[in-house]
């Protein structure tokens, strides 16, 4: 309210569920106000979706912590633009991707031939934050 609005009521005795001011959100029912009871049912609805969402909406803020005997993350290669600001290209990702897929794939097959039997994990952007997708890759 501001201070030019005026609200004035005259409420006389026995009234039930009277409201006197502006913007004011009540919802009746045969005379009974269940505003309290929508609210209430909102809230649970909501920590519901959210109790479900969880589960994958957290990797994204804290990924999965790599477990190996030796850890291999490969980032995202970028250009500097004019300003010397890093900016994602085609030519970059492309090569990112090379980069991941090379090691990888040499890791698979020495670690197939036997010759090396430690545990190394090899990340990158593409494979994503889950559990199930990067544990695969060792």
């Amino acid at each position: 309210m501001t201070r030019r609005d005026v609200v004035i009521a005259q409420v006389g005795a026995g009234s039930e569920n009277v409201a006197v001011g502006k913007n004011i959100f009540q919802l009746n029912v045969a005379g009974h106000n269940i505003t309290p009871y929508i609210l209430v049912i909102m809230a649970a609805t909501l920590a519901v979706v959210a109790y479900l969402f969880y589960p994958y909406a957290e990797p994204l803020w804290n990924p999965w912590p790599m477990t190996g005997d030796f850890n291999i993350a490969v980032a995202g290669f970028g250009a500097l633009d004019g300003n010397g600001q890093m900016q994602e290209s085609d030519f970059g990702d492309t090569l990112s991707a090379s980069v991941f897929s090379q090691i990888n794939d040499e890791y698979k097959a020495i670690k197939a031939s036997g010759a090396f039997a430690g545990n190394v994990q090899v990340w990158h952007d593409s494979v994503g934050a889950t559990r199930e997708r990067t544990s695969a890759l060792a």
